[in-house]
């Protein structure tokens, strides 16, 4: 019963309602050895009483455990958060949407100087209020890092983006990511591609920031980023 929880307390408490009235009247035995109905071997000079205790001690246990449970209820899971819609880079090919649910920030507050400076392309910040990544667009998955904590997709209108999660993440050898695609697979917009646990990166000692980075975005014209 430890592991249930209560009804290990509602049988505690039995077992001292029963203990009290054996020890009102006076109740003891002849030796030691079990107790449970084996015990009134012990006590058949008392075999009244040592009934009535047992099931004191049963019934009180039983009529406890029968009000408030036999098991904890099971929390119910938070509803994940719907793909994100709003557009963080947009050019003449088209719109790059939010991939990860989060507030936007600049690439200059990206804690990585290669990412802060645009190297990739032109590039967005999302501090992650949940873990899951989904496709900006509609397009085909050309890259998936082995570690899993990064994609590359090409549109069908031409762009080319790298969703990275978190900064020198890839130290972390995959642990805290599930990648839901492969090369070469087809998505659509709002589509699922991967999960990551921010609470791991963090523990692991990275920022949790997500890039996002129009690597082609130098071949696109009216570029135009969401900060």
């Amino acid at each position: 019963n430890v592991r249930f929880g209560k009804p290990f307390i509602c049988g505690c408490i039995g077992g001292a309602a029963g203990a009290m009235f054996a020890s009102i009247t006076g109740l003891g035995a002849s030796g030691t050895g079990v107790t449970g109905i084996f015990g009134l071997l012990l006590c058949l000079h008392a075999p009244v009483k040592y009934m009535t205790m047992f099931a004191i001690a049963a019934g009180v246990s039983f009529a406890l455990t029968w009000v408030f449970g036999y098991k904890d209820q099971p929390k119910a899971k938070k509803a994940a958060k719907p793909a994100p819609t709003a557009e963080v880079i947009t050019c003449d090919k088209g719109a790059v949407v939010q991939p990860v649910n989060g507030e936007v920030v600049p690439a200059s507050e990206i804690p990585d100087p290669m990412f802060a400076q645009e190297t990739m392309g032109p590039s967005v910040g999302i501090v992650p209020n949940d873990g899951n990544v989904y496709a900006p667009f509609d397009g085909t998955i050309t890259m998936v890092f082995p570690t899993n904590h990064a994609v590359g997709i090409t549109g069908d209108n031409g762009m080319e983006v790298l969703v990275h999660v978190g900064v020198d993440t890839v130290q972390m050898n995959g642990k805290g990511f599930e990648c839901k695609v492969a090369q070469g697979d087809k998505v659509t917009k709002g589509q699922l591609l991967m999960t990551f646990d921010s609470k791991e990166i963090k523990a692991a000692g990275y920022s949790d920031t997500v890039i996002v980075a129009l690597t082609n975005g130098f071949d696109c014209n009216n570029v135009k980023k969401a900060a």
